[in-house]
């Protein structure tokens, strides 16, 4: 017999819920608590879970500290961040950005972060803050009108509850609930992007206090410090060019290793942690930020690969072509 699913509705009615509790989720979720708001935060996995996205910028560093998490960041132990640098693929350029140098930056440094641990650090910081944050809920759907919002989600026993809010913040990353409930969602027609990656012992790094980004005519990769001993390394292709190519993930991966000037000679020894994944639809945006009492923050909102990785140049700020 099918397993019967009870309705449960909850009359508690809350500030605000949040749908995820991922950096964006967490950080809302404390901010939110913290100003004495009154918070339910619903995430569907259960932490420690892996995730990729590890490297931060400086100005993460003023919000943590506003958050009141920074000293639990440092006491983790994630390394830390003081430059980036950027090299092209047959090793001929490479140009370094150190932070403390920036005309605009207030914060001298950032972090590399296993996201496994620097997300359940802020998961129990915003827990810690006042936020009523639940994990192994899925949030099934979602409405709205002039007086509030209504919240399906299913526990981790399978039992359907209802919630109200008087605002709903999307936090979801790329599950990107309510702009897929509402078909916001628009995948960018020349970004169809797919990574390749995984975590490596013995990456070859002068400095473990930078990030790597090399970059090859139509695709690029990331080279990320985790710690003394792991490296994140991933390459961001062309998804139709992954699909047409022969061979599985790692088969792939490791031709354009070869094929790099610059990665090859940082991955001769490397050994690898764990199996490659893949990961796809990376740029999109949804048509709107904002709905009636919602708002959409962090990948839910939309997410643009950082590089570019098109036709052979990377578009700058100011939107001129930067041909290499």
């Amino acid at each position: 017999m099918p397993r019967l699913i009870v309705i449960l509705v909850n009359d508690s009615h809350y500030d605000a819920i949040i749908i995820g509790c991922g950096p964006g989720g967490s950080s809302v979720s404390t901010f939110l608590a913290n100003a004495g708001k009154r918070v339910l935060t619903l995430e569907k996995e259960f932490f420690p879970r892996f995730h990729i996205g590890e490297s931060l910028l400086p100005c993460n560093h003023t919000i943590f500290r506003e958050m009141g998490v920074l000293p639990k960041l440092q006491e983790a132990g994630f390394l830390r961040k003081f430059s980036a640098r950027f090299e092209l693929g047959n090793d001929s350029i490479s140009t370094r950005f150190v932070f403390h140098d920036g005309r605009f930056n207030r914060e001298p440094e950032a972090l590399h972060v296993e996201r496994s641990r620097f997300d359940h650090v802020l998961l129990k910081h915003a827990r810690a803050s006042g936020a009523d944050v639940r994990e192994g809920w899925t949030v099934n759907r979602f409405s709205s009108d002039l007086e509030g919002v209504r919240v399906e989600a299913r526990d981790p026993e399978n039992r359907i509850h209802s919630f109200q809010a008087s605002f709903l913040i999307d936090a979801s990353g790329r599950g990107n609930l309510t702009g897929n409930q509402e078909g916001l969602r628009v995948i960018h027609p020349r970004h169809k992007k797919l990574a390749v990656f995984g975590q490596f012992a013995n990456v070859g790094m002068a400095e473990r206090s930078e990030t790597v980004i090399v970059r090859l005519e139509n695709k690029w990769f990331w080279i990320i410090p985790l710690s003394e001993e792991k490296t994140s390394v991933g390459l961001v292709i062309d998804r139709d060019e992954f699909s047409s190519s022969d061979g599985s993930p790692e088969q792939i991966f490791q031709h354009w290793v070869d094929a790099s000037v610059a990665v090859r000679k940082r991955m001769a020894g490397a050994r690898p942690l764990n199996t490659m994944q893949t990961t796809s639809d990376f740029s999109y945006y949804n048509r709107r930020l904002v709905g009636q009492r919602l708002l959409r923050v962090g990948d839910a909102a939309g997410f643009m690969d950082p590089i570019g990785g098109f036709s052979g140049h990377v578009v700058g700020k100011a939107g001129r072509p930067n041909r290499y």
